[in-house]
């Protein structure tokens, strides 16, 4: 089977249509991300991974990575601190009864 014969498992007239939407959004400069939560708002689900495959079949190039700035607006993690854990003389492994190594002592 060829790489352009293999349509994720779909019916040949729901392949046809989730292919022309794959390709008309990306032609409106969506990622294969945007792109599958897109189709998910339609009840049309089609993993990242197979609109990439779609897209590479369709002869579309990689997008360049964004910007942050140009994300859509989504939740993102939250950075925590960075923990010092030498100031809490937790870097350090000691035996049982030993004085931790490089710490003054107390």
């Amino acid at each position: 089977m060829t790489a352009a014969s293999q349509d994720h498992g779909l019916a040949p007239g729901k392949q046809k249509r989730l292919r022309d939407q794959v390709v008309s959004l990306r032609k409106q400069n969506l990622s294969v991300h945007d792109i599958s939560r897109a189709l998910a708002r339609e009840d049309e689900s089609l993993s990242p991974a197979a609109v990439a495959t779609i897209l590479k079949e369709e002869g579309f190039a990689k997008l360049p990575r964004r910007l942050d700035e140009e994300r859509p607006d989504r939740p993102r993690p939250v950075v925590g601190d960075v923990a010092d854990v030498l100031a809490r003389g937790a870097g350090r492994h000691t035996r049982p009864g030993e004085a931790p190594r490089g710490l003054d002592a107390q």
